[in-house]
């Protein structure tokens, strides 16, 4: 016997088909088996009870006009459909067989001498449409028999797709459909039928019972042979295209072309699965073979992938309008939409205007380069010839920052009698002594500024002093009282203290002076050996304001530890470097060697570069155990290798299995119990 399974995919005529009829007769059930193109055996009365009760015949198709099997016949039957045949059946005489009543699950409402026109109850039924169409059957002959069939009534689970009432009756059925549409019983004489109202060449009762042969075979609801029933309402499946085996709930879906191959409700247009539908075909999905790729989608900087489809990829982070130096720009801080090209210079050890130069034009940075800011004191920041230590000149300019202008130079009034040396003011630190003052005679001091002491009395150096007036060297005529301190290792002003005031001179009493390379001779704590402060002043007189605080970019970089710089003596480490798989924080993240190879995203102990083949699963690294879960959990290029078949969850956390070969059972009888229970499946479509 052929397994039924084959009639799902293999031509019905692989069926092992038993036909009974009368040989005196027109033999209707034969014509149809030959339009089906369908082998069959053909018994007499005296073989049919036998070859039934054999049990090799799956499809009984019986026209019965007037001779009788010999035998058990009713009961060979009923066992038949009881092991899952099929049957095909018409017989004129059901009322006289209570047996056959039970076994086809209808009962004789009436008997008719004279049955009448067939009417399709259900027109969608597969036995009015598949393979042909058929209407109403209302030409008969009636070949004279006094008992010609029976009206019927269904019970249990039978229906009556068709009947001897233009209008629907639960008493005049005249085709019953029982045992999940494994048997069809027919209340007439096939013989009585002989019209063909289509004129297509082949009686009208003929079409019938080949529609009604192959309902029973295919469920009547696979009219394209592809194992899948139509979903009409008669057939209840899951084909939404019972025309074209290329369309099922198994097939392969192609995407994009308009078709729901897979009747799942819609052609393929997501075909990543990420929600959105790709552009092709009017979505906005703008990658629809990758699933991190689509509107909303978290867009990735600087690496050329557009993963958001917003039209480019994201290289203006912080949105301030110029794109990262990493996406080919201008701006050093992509993450700062304070930093860019252009923007205001703030006092805070940040580049914000990214021209290399940190806090230029502020009161923390020496934008004229002579050592002072602004903080430190430097009244001109843009003239590195002004700042707090520079020497005063005779030009209308307080150089020196002081508040004073040109003090200490010939054309300054330090005494303020209205005189300056340049206007004859002979001793400019005495109001007293000026052109206008009147001589005092016997004082020693020239105090009318005429070149001569007390009008020509014991000024031997003829300096305007005479040993009287204070000059202590009466014969070295820089030296006198109120001359001025030249850097020559005499006390030239007479006043107990050499070269004060002078390059030669500690002012400040730290043990330098200015030509010792004192840079601020007024403050004791600058000088070359002082320790270098975060305050705006060139502490240790090296030209260079705050190096080594944080405020100062060491490294030249343009960003300072007060900006971020985790290494500013790098300068190819600060917050906007290119992460590069180095074991360092080139970008100052607190995070080393991110977005590299090296890099252990998911922290189970290992990262790409040392063979994690998914670096996002903290249970999938070269260490791990394999699992019987569909995942190369070690990396091994392996999928669950000696594993026998069952599969666990691939997360180990969410279930209870262990290592590989979990699973319990033959393949092979895997299999035929798959085969089995498909068979069955199709007896009882």
């Amino acid at each position: 016997m052929i397994p039924l399974l084959l009639a799902l995919t293999a031509p019905a005529h692989a069926l092992d088909i038993l036909l009974y009829q009368d040989a005196s007769k027109s033999k209707q059930a034969q014509a149809a088996l030959t339009k089906l193109g369908y082998a069959y055996t053909t018994a007499t009365s005296s073989t049919f009870t036998t070859y039934v009760t054999s049990g090799t015949y799956e499809l009984l198709v019986i026209d019965m006009p007037s001779t009788l099997p010999t035998g058990s016949w009713e009961s060979a039957i009923a066992s038949h459909v009881s092991r899952g045949g099929m049957v095909v059946m018409g017989y004129w005489n059901f009322d006289s067989s209570s047996s056959l009543q039970s076994t086809f699950s209808c009962s004789v409402a009436s008997d008719l001498s004279s049955p009448g026109a067939i009417y399709r109850w259900d027109t969608t039924h597969p036995i009015f449409t598949t393979p042909y169409a058929i209407s109403d059957i209302t030409t008969r002959g009636d070949v004279g028999w006094a008992d010609d069939g029976d009206e019927m009534r269904a019970t249990g689970t039978a229906t009556l797709p068709g009947g001897y009432a233009s209008a629907v009756s639960t008493t005049r059925g005249a085709i019953c459909e029982a045992n999940s549409g494994a048997t069809i019983y027919n209340g007439l004489l096939f013989d009585d039928y002989s019209g063909d109202q289509d004129s297509d060449g082949t009686k009208d009762i003929i079409e019938l019972i080949a529609n009604e042969i192959y309902y029973v075979i295919y469920g009547g609801c696979d009219e394209d042979s592809d194992g899948y029933d139509s979903t009409s309402t008669s057939c209840g499946g899951d084909d939404c295209d019972d025309t074209d085996a290329g369309i099922n709930p198994g097939a392969a879906e192609i995407a994009y072309d308009g078709i729901d191959q897979d009747c799942d409700g819609a052609d393929l247009t997501d075909v990543d699965g990420d929600g959105h539908d790709a552009s092709s075909v009017g979505g906005d999905d703008c990658d629809d073979t990758d699933a991190t790729i689509f509107p909303g989608a978290t867009e990735v900087p600087y690496d050329g992938i557009d993963q958001d489809c917003d039209g480019a990829d994201l290289i203006d982070v912080d949105g301030d309008g110029y794109d990262g130096t990493r996406g080919g720009g201008t701006d050093c801080d992509d993450t700062d939409a304070t930093v860019h090209p252009g923007a205001s210079e703030v006092a805070d050890g940040v580049d914000e205007d990214c021209d290399g130069t940190v806090d230029e034009t502020t009161d923390l940075h020496d934008d004229d380069g002579d050592g002072w800011t602004e903080e430190g004191g430097d009244c001109d920041d843009a003239e590195s010839t002004v700042h707090p230590s520079a020497t005063e000149t005779c030009d209308g300019v307080d150089e020196d920052c002081d508040g004073t202008i040109d003090e200490e130079t010939s054309c300054g009034d330090d005494d303020g009698d209205g005189y300056t040396e340049d206007t004859g003011d002979c001793h400019d630190g005495d109001a007293s002594i000026n052109p206008g003052a009147t001589e005092t005679l016997g004082n020693g001091i020239d105090d009318d500024c005429d070149g001569i002491v007390d009008d020509g009395g014991g000024d031997a150096d003829g300096d305007g002093a005479s040993p009287a007036g204070g000059d202590c060297d009466d014969g070295d005529d820089t030296t006198y009282a109120g001359a001025p301190e030249l850097a020559d290792g005499v006390d030239n002003d007479c006043d107990g203290t050499i070269d004060e005031g002078t390059t030669a001179y500690d002012d400040d009493g730290d043990g330098y002076s200015e030509d010792g390379g004192d840079c601020d001779d007024t403050d004791a704590f600058v000088h070359p050996d002082a320790p270098e402060f975060e305050n705006g002043y060139d502490d240790d007189c090296d030209e260079s304001v705050d190096e080594g605080g944080d405020r100062y970019d060491d490294d030249g970089d343009g960003v300072t530890e007060r900006g971020g710089d985790c290494d500013d003596a790098n300068a190819d480490i600060h917050p906007g470097a290119a992460e590069t798989e180095n074991g360092v924080d080139d970008d100052c993240d607190g995070l080393v060697d991110e977005g590299t190879d090296a890099f252990d995203a998911d922290a189970d102990g290992t990262s790409p570069a040392d063979g994690d083949c998914d670096d996002a699963e903290p249970w999938v690294n070269p260490d791990a155990t394999e699992r019987c879960n569909d995942v190369d959990d070690n990396c091994d290029g392996a999928v669950d290798e000696g594993c026998d078949g069952d599969t666990a969850s691939a997360d180990p956390s969410k279930d209870g299995a262990g290592d590989c070969g979990c699973g319990g059972g033959s393949p092979v009888a895997g299999a035929l119990i798959l085969a089995s229970a498909l068979a069955m499946a199709r007896r009882r479509r």
